[in-house]
């Protein structure tokens, strides 16, 4: 029997900076504002947005202006 496991990857708010071309400012008011679903790891490590949520948030916004 195959066991599948998920992988997920995790992208850090400065990451999404650089794929989206905003600043921290704006990808922290996505997060704070609900938008963006982000998860807080705490310290140092602070906040990361899964791959799948990134994607999620870009077929919302392309809808919105569509």
């Amino acid at each position: 029997m195959s066991m599948v496991m998920s992988h997920i990857a995790w992208l850090t708010v400065r990451d999404i900076t650089i794929l989206l071309g905003v600043s921290e400012g704006t990808v922290r008011g996505w997060i704070r504002e609900q938008r963006l679903t982000a998860t807080f790891f705490g310290g140092r490590i602070g906040y990361r947005i899964s791959d799948r949520n990134l994607q999620k948030f870009l077929r919302r916004s392309t809808e919105r202006q569509g």
